[in-house]
């Protein structure tokens, strides 16, 4: 018994007796019309897809055809991430430095969990669930969110989220004893640590692995400079491109204000007490202007080192000048720059009637060109847990350290009322930068 002769055992002969056949003489012309007609889309062909094999036979129905239906959803798939590429390139991110559009502000409460709140209509969600969690820092272009995560009693790891507070990733190896300071590099890519211990080290912002260490001549940075105050005031990098960083460390004379390529090479003093022109104890706190040609710093005076004034320095280290003109006893701390470069805005202590600079003041903002001062907002009485610029340069976000008076607070700069947010932070907050 023989099988039956399948039609595809006949084809090639078929076509091949086709093939000889002679040619029409209309050829051409359906050739010709057919190139001017537009083609239907592949899509409009349901057999492109879906199986069409109609002389297969079915017993209790169609067969499952397993791998047409895989080859559908790798392209389901496939599809789906050119997709999202596609919207998530379209969406515009604000440049790392200067004025932004005001977005969310993100805080700790006092259970541990972050909040994230809208600063004109005071609405806030929970994005990351406590205890435990503290330090949370937008990153420059205001896409994702790092903070501190309490692993026991005595560590914390570093994890970075989107802006959200979904997908985090713990970024740390292994815990870290102390983190001083905490920020970013202008690019949105990398965490930039200072710890107790006295260096920096810069973690890559996606995922976990060691830290690169920044020296210079075989020293690790100080931490000197960096406190937990507040790290969105105090930004390592130089604008625009972080190609350069500046921190406080040692000469033979003493503290000394140093620049170093980003790797922590080619590192020189700008400001030292054997050149300086400014007799000072020491220095705190500097900061870049947004355009990075100058830097904002702390000089503590060397009469008393707690009588500290706010200066200006060129990058190069030229034209060091103080900025504010007030004549009493007082000292300025945590100085900012605007977002625009424009002004300066600081806490401020007066000495009380024993000599103690114990009487706080409102936020300061003074004009750095001109000098001229501008007291905004309330006095907080035990002065600031944090406070920042908002990204659009128009007010500053305050949370006081007393606990009566811990709650939001955000005060615009042109002198008008301050408006207040019914939240209790543990921490600074973050105010996150949008594009326009």
């Amino acid at each position: 018994m023989t099988s039956p002769r399948r039609f595809e055992q006949d084809l090639p002969a078929l076509l091949a007796d086709l093939y000889l056949a002679g040619t029409p003489d209309y050829r051409d012309d359906i050739v010709q019309q057919t190139a001017r007609v537009r083609q239907r889309p592949a899509w409009t062909f349901p057999e492109r897809g879906l199986p069409m094999d109609l002389t297969r036979p079915s017993v209790f129905g169609p067969a499952v055809p397993w791998r047409q239906l895989g080859a559908l959803a790798l392209i389901a798939l496939l599809i789906a991430a050119a997709l999202a590429a596609y919207i998530g390139s379209s969406q515009r991110l604000p440049a790392p430095f200067g004025p932004a559009s005001n977005g969310l502000v993100a805080l700790v409460d006092d259970t541990g969990a972050i909040q994230q709140v809208d600063p004109v209509t005071g609405q806030a969600i929970v994005i990351v669930p406590g205890p435990g969690n503290s330090r949370p820092t937008y990153s420059p272009n205001g896409s994702r969110l790092a903070y501190l995560r309490a692993n026991g009693f005595t560590a914390f790891d570093i994890v970075v989220a989107r802006s959200d507070g979904q997908g985090p990733v713990v970024i740390t190896p292994k815990p870290l004893s102390e983190v001083v300071y905490l920020g970013w590099s202008p690019d949105s890519a990398k965490i930039v640590i200072s710890v107790a211990a006295g260096r920096i080290d810069v973690y890559d912002a996606t995922t976990a692995g060691p830290a690169r260490t920044i020296a210079v001549d075989g020293q690790r940075f100080g931490a000197t400079g960096f406190d937990n105050f507040n790290p969105s005031i105090q930004d390592v990098f130089r604008p625009p491109a972080g190609q350069q960083v500046v921190f406080i460390g040692e000469t033979a004379a003493g503290p000394a204000l140093f620049i170093a390529d980003a790797d922590g090479s080619n590192a020189r003093p700008i400001i030292d007490r054997d050149h300086s022109k400014v007799a000072y104890h020491d220095l705190d706190m500097p900061q870049w202007s947004p355009d990075g040609s100058r830097i904002a710093l702390i000089l503590g005076s060397p009469d008393d080192p707690n009588q500290r004034r706010v200066y200006v320095v060129d990058a190069d280290g030229s034209d060091l000048r103080l900025v504010s003109h007030e004549t009493r006893p007082h000292s300025d701390n945590n100085a900012a720059w605007s977002p625009d470069g424009s002004h300066i805005a600081f806490q401020r202590w007066y000495a009380d009637a024993s000599g103690g600079l114990s009487v706080t003041q409102p936020i300061t903002v003074v004009g750095v060109d001109d000098g001229t001062e501008v007291q905004v907002g309330i006095v907080n009485v035990d002065g600031y847990l944090g406070w920042s610029w908002s990204p659009d340069g128009t007010a500053i976000l305050e949370v006081a350290q007393n606990t009566d008076e811990k709650r939001l607070q955000i005060v615009p700069i042109d002198g008008s009322a301050p408006r207040f947010v019914d939240i209790n932070p543990a921490d600074a907050p973050s105010w996150q930068r949008q594009s326009d």
